[in-house]
């Protein structure tokens, strides 16, 4: 028997309070729950004979998988054995029986009959160990599952038709984030805008799809919707070395370095400002005698 096997088995059997470390293997136990390196990977009811394991932990790498399967190894038949998340077990369950319905719909040659038997028995069976509340819409889904385990089609259905609807809310749910997030970009452009002295014309909306900074003038400087603020008569000199032509990676703008150049926008340190955007904001801006210290 190897170590972990020890382990394992002595989890099973242990007394109430009981603990064990054995820190070269990554497991361990301390009363009820076992750990698959620091995290739990299940916990037991002795007296019950009921062992509840923690999915995302059992599957989260090879090594924790070996661990599972010690414990599984290690765990009589007689036990009743639940895999699912403790935080929502009943999500869990509903989650993994209309996926499997929904391959079941989609599959050619592969039955998935018995796996999704096999889950909805899970289900009901730990809702009879763990009491719930049987008004909960969970709690009514597993429970129709299970009175209607040998209709599947009918499921199968039931589940393609949830899938659809689950799509449909988490699209209008995504559209209005979107919204939300798009009218607090607005007011904080509009807000950056506000003190602008370039005489540039300010978009009233933030590009959703711009992989830009928005710039604006304030006295003798120039800011950056990321905080960055330059002396402006040399942001404009670099605008117009780059606008004819020039070379200007490696320049400086007072400590930042221009590391990449091209026809569609220039990076600056980490910055990245769009010609779209530089081109709105110099358009109206008068000429000036002043160059940057190494053009």
């Amino acid at each position: 028997m190897g170590k972990n096997e020890e382990i394992c088995h002595k989890f099973i059997y242990a007394k109430e309070g009981e603990s064990y470390d054995y820190a070269s293997y990554k497991m361990s136990f301390h009363g009820k729950k076992i750990y698959s390196y620091n995290s739990v990977l299940a916990y037991i009811d002795r007296e019950a004979k009921t062992l509840v394991v923690e999915d995302s932990i059992a599957n989260y790498s090879n090594t924790s998988r070996k661990h599972f399967n010690c414990l599984m190894s290690a765990t009589p038949s007689y036990y009743n054995v639940f895999k699912t998340d403790t935080s929502d077990p009943l999500s869990f369950y509903i989650d993994k029986i209309n996926d499997l319905l929904i391959l079941q719909a989609r599959a050619r040659k592969r039955d998935y009959t018995r796996e999704i038997r096999a889950y909805i028995k899970e289900a009901y069976l730990y809702t009879t160990y763990f009491k719930q509340y049987k008004r909960s819409a969970d709690y009514k889904a597993i429970l129709n599952f299970y009175n209607n385990i040998d209709d599947l089609a009918a499921q199968t259905q039931a589940a393609l038709d949830y899938q659809a609807e689950e799509a449909k809310r988490q699209k209008a749910e995504k559209a209005k984030r979107d919204k939300k997030n798009q009218e607090a970009k607005d007011k904080y452009l509009a807000n950056f805008l506000l003190d602008d002295e370039s005489g540039a014309i300010k978009p009233t909306k933030y590009d959703p799809n711009y992989n830009s900074v928005y710039l604006k003038k304030v006295g003798d400087l120039l800011y950056t919707t990321n905080s960055i603020r330059v002396d402006f008569n040399s942001a404009l000199a670099l605008w117009k070395r780059y606008m004819s032509g020039k070379d200007i990676i490696g320049l400086k703008l007072e400590q930042y370095t221009v590391v990449k150049s091209s026809k569609d926008s220039v990076t600056i340190g980490c910055t990245t400002i769009s010609k779209k955007e530089m081109s709105r904001f110099f358009k109206n801006c008068k000429e000036t005698i002043d160059e940057i210290s190494n053009s």
